[in-house]
């Protein structure tokens, strides 16, 4: 699945246009699993979820022509860890989404050009709302201390996330962008030896963190 990711960022990155932009993301991102969590609410006087811990990724930027949408595929890493008692989780992801980014009080610009050289409000210019259609490699990990036991799985899952932003302009080179993010994995399954019960849960997630854009002027490609 690795390669098939790369190749497929690899593919958006020979598909931009005049101008490239290149954002490094990272932030606070929690994670939720009621299956997953009934088990140690069982188990323990207090339940071991919504855990929580960060996520860090790159994204790279391209546009519609006639209208403000705007597209930015994204790798992401993630790693998420909670105790309860003697018991602990581990939740790393590995994941690709394509952001699908439409600004709707600016909708109707065409223009190709950084957002913060242009004239207006900085909101009306710079809000958007975003939706991603995406896919994830789970690594899950419960240990308990107490007994010795420790239980790892690796599981593959396709879901979704929708979010909002406000790009904000540092220059005509850098911006700055605060972004909140709600992600969500269905039916997500983790072969658990310890839950007696349906070991597929809804996996969700929330992001709050800040994108950081590095933007330049390219050659035109493909005849554009």
């Amino acid at each position: 699945m690795k390669k098939t990711i790369i190749a497929t960022f690899t593919c958006m990155l020979a598909a931009a246009g005049m101008y490239a932009q290149i954002g490094i993301i990272g932030g606070y991102q929690t994670f939720r699993a009621d299956n997953w969590e009934r088990f140690y609410i069982e188990n323990e006087p207090r339940a071991i979820y919504p855990i929580s811990g960060y996520q860090i990724g790159i994204d790279y930027w391209f546009r519609l022509k006639k209208r403000r949408i705007e597209f930015t595929p994204e790798l992401s890493f993630a790693s998420m860890e909670g105790k309860t008692g003697p018991n602990s989780v581990a939740h790393k992801t590995l994941g690709f989404y394509f952001f699908t980014n439409v600004y709707p009080f600016d909708l109707a610009s065409d223009c190709d050009c950084p957002v913060w050289s242009k004239d207006g409000n900085f909101f009306t210019k710079g809000f958007f709302v975003q939706l991603a259609p995406g896919f994830s490699l789970f690594n899950n990990q419960s240990t308990n201390s107490a007994g010795g036991e420790s239980f790892d799985g690796t599981s593959y899952h396709v879901g979704g996330a929708v979010g909002a932003g406000l790009d904000i302009g540092l220059s005509d080179f850098f911006t700055l962008t605060p972004l909140a993010r709600y992600y969500l994995f269905p039916s997500a399954h983790w072969d658990h030896a310890l839950f007696t019960l349906n070991s597929d849960a809804d996996i969700h997630q929330f992001f709050a963190g800040l994108k950081l854009g590095f933007r330049w002027k390219q050659q035109k490609r493909f005849g554009r």
